[in-house]
């Protein structure tokens, strides 16, 4: 009988970014954690999405912690889910983050 690799080998590369928790600021405004650091101005408002019909994303800011917060063109409380979509580097895209 053969025998199984018994270690695992993983790259010694930079970890991928992605989101850990979103939440609501208020009506019109969602907070996403990160799981790493996000240098401000790196998002653009296109990257995301949320699951109410026809909501834009009108600001994102981040001040290069792990906190970003997107502030909306209407109320999006009655949102599940947040879309994340950007052609970065290190960044876990497409996801879906269920909003708490």
């Amino acid at each position: 009988m053969g025998r199984w690799s018994q270690r695992t080998r993983c790259g010694g590369g930079q970890s991928i970014n992605f989101m850990v928790t979103a939440s609501f600021d208020d009506s019109d405004t969602t907070l996403i954690d990160f799981l790493l650091n996000v240098p401000p101005g790196l998002f653009l408002t296109t990257y995301f999405s949320i699951d109410v019909l026809d909501a834009v994303a009108i600001t994102v800011t981040s001040d290069g912690s792990k906190n970003v917060q997107i502030d909306w063109d209407r109320d999006v409380s009655t949102g599940s889910a947040i879309t994340f979509q950007a052609p970065l580097p290190g960044f876990l895209s497409p996801q879906v983050q269920a909003i708490a």
